[in-house]
């Protein structure tokens, strides 16, 4: 056999980059004390993105985050001309089983294929406290390499890494957003109860304060505070994302009826009404008018109780279906007990007055 032919018997398919490249556990260690300086998410992200398509060799490589809603794209490096989105929707089935497994897997295919002919992909969850953050996945086609045990666990390990360092720089953000929440929400408080304060006979100003306190503070497409009298209920304050305030003077009072509205199943019933999808749930009549009319899709409505009485109804409502996080309802419901004061207040300021006035 010549020199010629002995090359030609060759295998043509070659190992990725790790196996010809340095030493990757040694690269590993470089890229871990990396992740540990970078500040951002964003910075992070690059440098998973462009270490798993180094580690591996890849020509693919996509980093995935896990949303409630459905996987989402964070960063990608692919081949000039090609689709990040449609390689997410193929590789959703592999998704869907690590996120069961929650394990990684190597694959080849298509299956009975030569292995030139193969594609080699990789799928790692991020897995960080036991939560699931998202996917890093990898791919190269047989005639350029093959993916092998060895990139799997080189994989697996920048994942870990990658999802501690992600889930860090999460809780941070968190531990700071809730910090600026709780000034937010402690200086609407102030506002409110400085109103409160001067405002001892009229409570009109505190509920306009309210609705705009919420505005301010809870995500919405509607905001309004309405007031029992008797067997009936009135709106006595709105406002709208815009900071528009329509006049609520004049408005007619609607019968508190369980059976016909939400509001009465509030007064009646003294307890929060939670409703994330107005379209998942049959609607009495009164709100079937409001889902059209206003496009109404979720909502959540919280009592005013004053001596084991519903007098008032704190509504914010919103035009996508989408549930209140338990921090704005809770916001909502210091709201309510602030009106609840209000009203108290303007209560034994006129007893008073007439009182001495008598």
């Amino acid at each position: 056999m010549t020199r010629k032919s002995k090359a030609a018997a060759k295998p043509a398919v070659s190992k990725p980059a790790p196996a010809r490249r340095g030493d990757p556990l040694k690269r590993l260690i470089e890229i871990g004390l990396r992740l540990g300086a970078l500040q951002t998410v964003k910075a992070v992200q690059a440098l998973l993105i462009a270490q798993a398509a180094r580690l591996c060799g890849a020509q693919r490589t996509l980093l995935i985050l896990e949303t409630d809603a459905a996987p989402q794209i964070a960063g990608a490096r692919l081949p000039q001309g090609e689709d990040s989105q449609t390689l997410l929707a193929a590789i959703t089935p592999w998704l869907a089983e690590a996120r069961q497994t929650r394990k990684a897997r190597l694959r080849h295919g298509p299956g009975g294929a030569a292995p030139s002919e193969q594609r080699s992909c990789l799928v790692v969850p991020l897995i960080a406290s036991k939560r699931l953050l998202g996917y890093l996945y990898a791919d190269v086609e047989g005639h350029l390499g093959r993916l092998d045990e060895a990139h799997l666990d080189l994989l697996s390990i920048l994942a870990a890494q990658g999802a501690a360092a992600l889930f860090q720089l999460g809780r941070i953000q968190e531990i700071e957003h809730e910090a600026r929440e709780a000034q937010q929400h402690q200086t609407a408080t102030s506002a409110i109860l400085r109103v409160i304060s001067s405002s001892p006979n009229d409570v009109q100003p505190v509920f306009d304060g309210i609705v705009n306190a919420s505005m301010r503070l809870v995500s919405g497409s509607g905001f309004s505070v309405l007031r029992r009298y008797g067997d009936a209920f009135g709106m006595v304050a709105r406002v709208y994302p815009d900071g528009s305030q329509p006049s609520v003077s004049g408005g007619k009072h609607i019968p508190i009826d369980p059976a016909v509205n939400f509001p009465s199943r509030v007064f009646v019933g003294k307890a929060v009404l939670h409703i994330p999808d107005w379209g998942a749930i049959e609607l009495p009549p009164h709100e079937q008018e409001i889902y059209k009319r206003f496009n109404m899709r979720a909502s959540v409505m919280v009592p005013m109780i004053r001596d084991d009485e519903c007098i008032g109804v704190l509504v914010v409502g919103r035009n996508e279906a989408r549930a209140f996080s338990p921090r704005e309802i809770a916001l909502l419901e210091s709201f309510s007990d602030q009106a609840v004061i209000a009203i108290e207040n303007v209560r034994l300021f006129n007893e008073t007055k007439e009182a001495l006035e008598q």
